[in-house]
C-alpha cells in the first residue's frame, strides 16, 4: 500500500493538461494548475472548517462546482482520492469520502471521454469504481455516528436527503445536480444506499 505523501507527489507529477478536453456545450473554468494545490490541501484538514475548505477547492479543481458539471479531470482525479481513503482518518478521512462521492454522483451517466493523448474513459463507471475500492459507503456509515454535525435529522424523507446530498455549495435548484435528485423517475433509498454523503440514511 502506498503511503499519503507519494499519492500527494503522483498528484503533483500528474499531467493535467491532457485532462483539459472540455466537452460541447459544458460551462468550463478547468485550469490543470490547480489540482495539484487542491490534493495538497488535504494534508492540512484538522477541523470541519477545514474540511470544507478542502472540499470546495478539490471540487472547484475537477468540476464546476456550483452546477455540479464534472470536468473530465474527476476520472483521474477520483483514483487518486480511493487510494486516500484508507490511510486517512477524523476530517482528513471525512473530505476524501465526501469529495469521492460527489465525484460519483456527477460522473453518473457522463459521455465517454477522450484525452489529448487518445485514451478513452467514461467517467461514470470510472468513479464508480473508485467508490467500490476505497470502501466509501462503509466509510460513510462510520463518518454518520462519529460526527453527528455533519447529519440531518435522520427522520427526513429520502428524497429531502438525496436533493441535499446532490446539491453543491450554493447551487440553484436549477443545477443538474438537484434536477436529477429531484426527478420523478429517481429512486431516492436505492440512492441512499449506495451514494448518500456523510448523512445517516434512513434505510440504515
Amino acid at each position: 500500500m502506498r503511503t499519503v505523501p507519494a499519492i500527494l507527489a503522483e498528484a503533483e507529477a500528474i499531467d493535467w493538461a491532457l485532462w483539459d478536453v472540455q466537452p460541447q456545450d459544458r460551462l468550463w473554468d478547468y485550469r490543470a494548475s490547480s489540482v495539484p494545490a487542491a490534493f495538497a490541501c488535504i494534508a492540512g484538514v484538522r477541523s470541519k472548517s477545514d474540511a470544507d475548505d478542502a472540499y470546495n477547492r478539490i471540487m472547484d479543481a475537477l468540476g464546476h462546482n456550483h452546477s455540479g458539471t464534472p470536468y473530465p479531470a474527476m476520472v483521474a482525479g477520483a483514483r487518486l482520492l480511493a487510494e486516500l481513503v484508507p490511510l486517512l482518518r477524523g476530517w482528513q478521512s471525512a473530505t476524501v469520502v465526501n469529495v469521492l462521492t460527489d465525484c460519483y454522483l456527477w460522473t453518473r451517466g457522463e459521455a465517454e471521454v477522450v484525452t489529448k493523448d487518445g485514451r478513452t474513459y467514461d467517467p461514470g463507471a470510472e468513479t464508480a469504481l473508485r467508490q467500490c475500492q476505497g470502501h466509501v459507503y462503509e466509510r460513510r456509515r462510520g463518518f454518520a455516528s462519529a460526527h453527528r454535525d455533519l447529519s440531518e435529522s435522520a427522520d427526513r424523507t429520502g428524497r429531502r436527503e438525496c436533493a441535499r446530498a446532490c446539491r453543491p455549495r450554493g447551487a440553484s435548484a436549477c443545477c443538474p445536480a438537484v434536477r436529477k435528485a429531484s426527478s420523478p423517475d429517481f429512486q431516492p433509498i436505492l440512492h441512499l444506499e449506495t451514494t448518500c454523503r456523510l448523512s445517516r440514511c434512513t434505510t440504515d
